[in-house]
Parts: structure tokens; C-alpha cells; sequence
């Protein structure tokens, strides 16, 4: 009878402590009630202390995979194992601050494959203060046109003479506006190539007559960071567009 009490006793530890399911506490308890109810055969109790010793070994197992800080979930089932699912840390979308600058961090640009499959409209107007008050009708015809960088942004351009370009990039939620820094005399009959699912564009201009040039930039929320120098090369069609 006390040995009885002892391994129910024994069974109900294992249990509390993680190292029986529920299941399992249930069918060993029924196992040591019905082997107490019949006559016991030989080696019956040797049979059951072994077990015990192994449900035992298991749970102090456990134990130490806690403690040790490794959160695995432990199983007896060889054929079937538990596979715990990895912990993917966050991605850091968004590039630290050159160090000294007092330039404000940037909110991260999202990856397309997290936005919608379209380009959305949003109901916001541009925000014309300051210098962009003098391109307002640009601005506000451009402002029209449905995000076409990094998912949120319009990039508006128009032209200032033979070959010149301005421009600014809009943040079609929010209606702020940035300067476009790709234009002006320092690129010379610019095109740009981009998307409205991603945060890169290829800019192509003319530095010389026969001579073009093309650069990668990243859109990193308030200004075009670039990915590369510029890679320069002779002129083989009628402008910079051919390769």
C-alpha cells in the first residue's frame, strides 16, 4: 500500500512539473490502479520502477533545457519529433545615421511584398510651403499621378531648359515633400527608372555628348542615397537610354 502511495505520489511531481502530459499521468495512474487491484505478478514492480526511473530522467532533461535557456519542447515520441520553429529576428529596414550627422532618421521603407498588389489612392494634398510654393501648379498636376516609389511616394518632375530637370518626391500619405537632389545642371538630360513597389531607382544622364552615366540610388524616406558609383560608358544611340 505505501508503495503505492509513493509512486502515485512520484506521479503526480512528474506531472506538475511538465514532464507527464496529461494524457500520460492518466494512463500510468490507471496502470498503478489496476495493478494494484490484481494479484501482482513477478517482476511486475520491477517493471514499473524502471519506467518510473525513465519519466524521471526525461523531466530532469527537461529541467535542464530551461534552465539552460534553450526553449525546445521535449518529446518521447522518436518516430514523430517536435521540431521547434526558429525565431527570426526583425529585419532592420532602415540604415543608421552617418555618425556626426544631425540628419533626422528616416522612417522605414516597407518591402513591396508587404504592401497591396496595386498602387493605392490616397486623399491627402501636397504640403506647399516654402520653396515649392513657386511649383505649386507642377506639384499639384503631378500630385494627381498614383504612388510610383517605395509604395507611398509620387516622384514629380518637369523641366527647367534644354536638357534640366527638377523635381520633388511626395509622401502621398502625409502630403510632405522633399526635394528631388537628381537634376539641374549636375545631370544632364536625366531619366530615371522606378516602381511604386520599391524603394531603388536607376538614374541615366549625360555628362558629355558622347559619354553617358547611370547610377543606383535607395529612396531611405527624405532623400536618394546612393547604392554605387556612377558607371560610365560611350554613347552608342541617339541619347543614354540604349545599352
Amino acid at each position: 500500500m505505501n508503495d503505492r502511495i509513493d509512486q502515485l505520489e512520484r506521479l503526480s511531481r512528474l506531472h506538475k512539473e511538465g514532464s507527464l502530459t496529461d494524457a500520460e499521468f492518466e494512463r500510468e495512474k490507471a496502470a498503478l490502479d489496476s495493478s494494484a487491484a490484481k494479484p501482482r505478478k513477478s517482476g511486475s514492480k520491477a517493471v514499473l520502477v524502471a519506467s518510473l526511473a525513465v519519466l524521471a530522467t526525461a523531466g530532469i532533461g527537461a529541467l535542464v533545457f530551461v534552465q539552460q535557456g534553450r526553449p525546445q519542447t521535449v518529446t518521447r515520441d522518436a518516430a514523430n519529433p517536435v521540431v521547434p520553429e526558429p525565431v527570426i529576428p526583425p529585419i532592420e529596414m532602415q540604415e543608421s545615421p552617418v555618425p556626426g550627422s544631425t540628419e533626422p532618421r528616416a522612417e522605414p521603407i516597407a518591402p513591396s511584398n508587404v504592401r497591396e498588389t496595386l498602387p493605392r489612392d490616397f486623399d491627402t494634398q501636397p504640403n506647399l510651403v516654402g520653396g515649392f510654393r513657386e511649383y505649386r501648379t507642377r506639384i499639384r498636376e503631378g500630385w494627381k499621378e498614383k504612388p510610383n516609389l517605395a509604395g507611398i511616394f509620387v516622384v514629380i518632375r518637369w523641366g527647367c531648359g534644354t536638357g534640366c530637370t527638377h523635381g520633388v518626391v511626395g509622401n502621398k500619405e502625409t502630403g510632405q515633400l522633399y526635394w528631388l537632389e537628381l537634376g539641374g545642371e549636375d545631370y544632364p538630360y536625366l531619366q530615371l527608372e522606378h516602381t511604386w513597389g520599391w524603394d531603388h531607382l536607376t538614374a541615366t544622364w549625360q555628362p558629355r555628348g558622347d559619354v553617358c552615366a547611370s547610377q543606383m540610388f535607395r529612396w531611405t524616406g527624405t532623400r536618394m542615397e546612393p547604392q554605387e558609383g556612377p558607371d560610365y560608358r560611350k554613347r552608342t544611340g541617339d541619347d543614354c537610354s540604349e545599352r
